[in-house]
């Protein structure tokens, strides 16, 4: 049962990666032929931000922070997003319970470590750059964010339990 939940949702995931964006970009999860090639093709770890369009500021520090990651890091994560508002469909599939939540994939199947419910979002940044890329230092020349720091909710199971907040799902 546990294997055909989680090829479901890796089907799932392969509609929702999106079209064609350059190198350094976080795309947007739309298309399920494409979500499908990147999480079997892909030897990179992924990450995915799923948001709402009435999240406001906590969604907007998540975007910007990763954007950041995808251009400093375009050659060893992939970086995807997606919107509970415009497919609603992600709620279940991903098991969203609040906004923001960044997911990461290690080996494009296996969900390693879901953030959500942060009390500061501004160290995203650095959560998954050092959950996936270990110490890896950035590329030289590139900008590095301001991070403050923040107690976390982090996963490293598929379900967390959630507390309330400002960005609840459904609101």
């Amino acid at each position: 049962m546990e294997k055909r939940v989680l090829y479901g949702l890796v089907v799932m995931l392969m509609y929702l990666v999106g079209s064609s964006v350059g190198q350094g970009e976080v795309k947007l999860m739309s298309e399920e032929a494409k979500r499908e090639q990147s999480l079997t093709e892909t030897i990179l770890p992924q990450v995915y931000a799923i948001r709402s369009s009435n999240c406001g500021d906590p969604c907007d520090v998540v975007d910007d922070q990763l954007t950041l990651l995808a251009q400093t890091y375009s050659d060893k994560l992939q970086f995807y997003k997606g919107d509970i508002t415009t497919d609603p469909s992600l709620r279940d599939i991903l098991r969203i319970t609040s906004v923001p939540t960044v997911i990461e994939f290690k080996d494009g199947l296996t969900e390693s470590r879901r953030y959500q419910n942060l009390s500061d979002w501004s160290n995203i940044y650095d959560l998954v750059r050092n959950d996936l890329l270990g110490s890896a230092p950035p590329p030289s020349g590139s900008a590095l964010p301001l991070s403050g720091s923040a107690s976390t909710s982090v996963s490293t199971s598929a379900s967390t339990s959630a507390s309330p907040s400002p960005s609840q799902v459904g609101q």
